[in-house]
């Protein structure tokens, strides 16, 4: 949620004069993906071992003052240490015509410096063809073995719009598919799921995995289970190469192990299982949250009594909640965005309080997050490490479900059921262990004994994690949602259907209610800005900055000054950057090795069954502007 409060700022050129800064160049990075699409084609070769195909292609939108002669994009050259022998075939535009690259190994990685010396320029396509090998795994937690890939790597300082993935496996590969499939989206570890689905015919199956929306760091792994033992595996490059991985017993294993052994383990597994799907219905079942009419209607006047923190809680949006507040600042003439830093902290925003009066007790906490004393004229630079600034504008955003729930739009649900069957779970693992280690004292083990342990373990995760029971909204909540949801289907009307709606009679009457005419310009834009948070909050803040640039003209925001003159396109680029930059940053934690590690290394465990993560598997990768 931090990192979406100072997208508000990674757009917007802002500058104010008094100040008297000079301005500063945007660095190579400061540009945004509009789409990353690949297609994977997965086949097995005569030794048994995965081959992979690889065909990516990047829309980038670069600026249109020469800042970027390309893009970089590094590939990793192994999975967790197994050799995946990258080769690089052709980068082409869009037009299939090939595009001049330059290639290095650097730490792990082959590095494609894409471009010339020359200025690229707007919207520009790569498309890069590359073959791997030794890309799926065995992964004994799941039983499988899986086809577990990052896409476009979470090693990327820019947004991408849309994030899509195809895999097409091989008709000779159908037969060992499981069906055990997932898909992750967002920063590195993040386990938040996305649909995957299938579809077969001839060729053989077609996996498809589509997001949007994507911020800087984050990225989309998909997830195919295949038969344990499909694939050839190869050890480590440190164990001597691509060889076959021996395995030999440690022990001699017995199967016919104590009736009474199996049995316990047995009803220690099914406790798990019948503990765990109870948690997971109790989370869910009533009470409900209120339905509410039923019936949306299209709203083009802001809540009252309502601030965009309640109302980002309430549609189940919390990480839009600062970037729209801090819009709504900024409109309201509570505060100013400048384009450039103010200290030498290296910033490239700076935020200034100009008006601290006239909010809510939620709203002054976040200002005081913020610029801490608010004195008129207070900055806080943005992106740079504040560890305080992060941490209490944090608490402000979890602050804002309780008092949701204080004015009755939301209802606590207890959850204790679900923490005591955790610990009865938590108990079941020593029963399970103990069963084990009698057992195994006389070497007479039992599958059942394993199983028992795992299901003992996933239990305890399971019900612990289902135990709290999230508030509902009541019926005060609901109607509240309705009306922002009928606030997003205005904005996301048509301009001549949004006018008409204005020109009804009803219309026209709620208009006047609010003091504007929109017949006057000035007055159209007035109403116009005070629905601008609400675009933030939904997501939608793209296609109401191009009606809002259309409204301003020549003119520019009093809170939106540029030191270069108000350039619409900037502007409207700026919206589409929002939740990508935190006003403060908590002191990151250190890495070594190269600079796109972080979309290198796979996961210990599978994620088939739902227990992967973002960036957990091969591939992936980064890259940025050259």
């Amino acid at each position: 949620m931090l990192r979406a409060v100072s997208a508000v700022i990674v757009g917007f050129v802002v500058a104010v004069p008094l100040l008297g800064a000079t301005a500063i160049p945007a660095g190579v990075q400061d540009f945004t993906f509009d789409s990353y699409s690949a297609d994977y084609y997965l086949g097995r070769d005569a030794q048994g071992h995965a081959t992979l195909r690889t065909i990516e292609t990047f829309i980038a939108r670069f600026p249109t003052f020469d800042q970027n002669r390309g893009m970089i994009r590094a590939i990793p050259n192994d999975y967790d240490g197994v050799p995946l022998h990258t080769a690089v075939q052709s980068v082409v535009d869009e037009n299939g015509s090939p595009v001049p690259y330059e290639e290095t190994v650097d730490g792990g990685f082959t590095e494609l410096a894409l471009g010339t010396d020359d200025f690229v320029h707007g919207i520009t396509t790569y498309t890069i063809t590359y073959t791997q090998e030794n890309v799926v795994r065995a992964f004994l937690d799941t039983n499988d073995d899986e086809f577990y890939w990052d896409t476009n790597g979470t090693g990327f300082q820019q947004s991408f719009d849309s994030v899509s993935a195809r895999v097409h496996v091989d008709a000779s590969l159908s037969e060992f598919l499981t069906d055990h499939n997932a898909c992750y989206q967002g920063v590195q570890g993040s386990t938040d799921p996305c649909p995957i689905s299938r579809t077969t015919d001839a060729s053989g199956d077609l996996f498809s995995a589509k997001v949007h929306n994507l911020g800087p760091g984050e990225n989309l792994t998909v997830v195919i289970g295949f038969t344990l033992g499909t694939f050839v595996q190869v050890p480590a490059e440190e164990t001597g190469g691509d060889t076959e991985v021996p395995f030999d017993p440690p022990f001699p294993i017995q199967t016919d192990a104590p009736w009474w052994s199996t049995l316990g383990s047995i009803l220690v597994g099914a406790i798990a299982v019948l503990g765990s799907a109870f948690t997971v219905v109790w989370r869910f079942i009533s009470p409900k949250s209120a339905k509410g009419r039923g019936i949306i209607i299209a709203q083009y006047t802001a809540p009252k009594d309502l601030n965009l923190l309640e109302a980002a809680d309430i549609i189940g949006r919390g990480w839009s909640g600062v970037p729209a507040q801090i819009v709504s600042f900024a409109v309201r003439g509570k505060l100013r965005i400048l384009d450039y830093p103010v200290t030498s902290s290296g910033a490239q925003y700076t935020l200034q309080l100009i008006d601290a009066s006239g909010v809510d007790d939620e709203e002054l906490t976040l200002l005081q997050a913020i610029f801490g004393d608010l004195e008129v004229g207070a900055v806080q630079e943005v992106g740079v490490i504040d560890d305080g600034v992060a941490r209490a504008i944090s608490n402000v955003s979890a602050g804002a479900r309780g008092r949701v729930i204080s004015r009755g739009f939301k209802a606590k649900r207890k959850s204790r059921v679900g923490f005591i069957l955790a610990g009865v779970m938590f108990l079941l693992i020593f029963v399970a262990v103990a069963l084990f280690i009698v057992s195994a004292l006389s070497f007479a083990f039992s599958g059942w004994g394993f199983v028992s342990i795992f299901l003992a373990f996933i239990a305890v995760f399971v019900c612990a994690g289902f135990a709290w029971r999230p508030a509902v909204l009541t019926e005060a909540g609901a109607d509240q949602r309705d009306y922002l949801i009928g606030m997003k289907e205005y904005l996301q009307l048509a301009e001549a259907d949004r006018f008409r709606m204005l020109q009804s009679p009803e219309g026209a009457e709620r208009v006047r209610v609010e003091g504007i005419d929109i017949s006057k310009p000035a007055e159209k834009v007035k109403l116009y800005e005070k629905l601008l948070p609400f675009a933030v909050l939904w997501g939608v803040e793209r296609e109401w900055a191009h009606e809002l640039t259309v409204a301003y003209g020549e003119s520019a925001p009093d809170w939106f000054v540029s030191q270069n003159g108000f350039n619409p396109v900037l502007f409207s680029s700026a919206l589409s950057t929002l939740s990508t930059t935190s006003v403060a940053q908590s002191t990151p934690s250190t890495s070594s090795g190269s600079s796109w590690s972080g979309s290198s290394g796979g996961s210990f465990s599978g994620g088939s069954f739902g227990g992967g993560f973002s960036g957990g598997g091969g591939g992936g990768g980064g890259g940025g502007g050259r």
